[in-house]
């Protein structure tokens, strides 16, 4: 299930490698819903792989509001007494920030955050008719 949210890191990320030496950064994602004696707050675990993981590590820190994309899953187990066991993860493809930023590295930093969520874009040209031409 796809998934965009904004919300704020609950949690530092946590950065580590696997085996093979791939990065995976994790954190715990907190978004709010309504107001007031109506507020609810879902948090969610959040997983990132190579140089997601790496950004990830380098620009977040806990309280910091982002705007984030990515692979929701379920993942079923088995406790130590043997009972079936259920949580959601969601696998980040891009976060864009919102707020906030690191105290350490200013303006340079902001330029690297900036570049990092700006994503290509293609744009196609289209002819525009002359005055004289009809556009079908």
């Amino acid at each position: 299930m796809k998934v965009f949210d904004l919300g704020r890191l609950a949690t530092d990320p946590e950065l580590r490698q696997t085996n093979n030496g791939t990065e995976v950064a994790e954190f715990t994602f907190v978004v709010d819903d309504g107001y007031g004696e109506n507020k609810h707050s879902s948090f969610f675990r959040i997983v990132a792989f190579g140089k997601n993981a790496t950004n990830v590590d380098k620009f977040l820190q806990k309280g910091q509001q982002v705007f984030l994309e990515g692979e929701m899953k379920q993942e079923d187990w088995q406790d130590k007494d043997g009972n079936k066991r259920s949580s959601y993860k969601v696998y980040l493809s891009t976060f864009k920030f919102v707020s906030g930023q690191r105290s350490s590295g200013g303006g340079q930093q902001q330029q690297q955050q900036q570049s990092f969520n700006q994503q290509p874009q293609q744009r196609t040209q289209q002819a525009q008719p002359d005055g004289d031409e009809i556009p079908f």
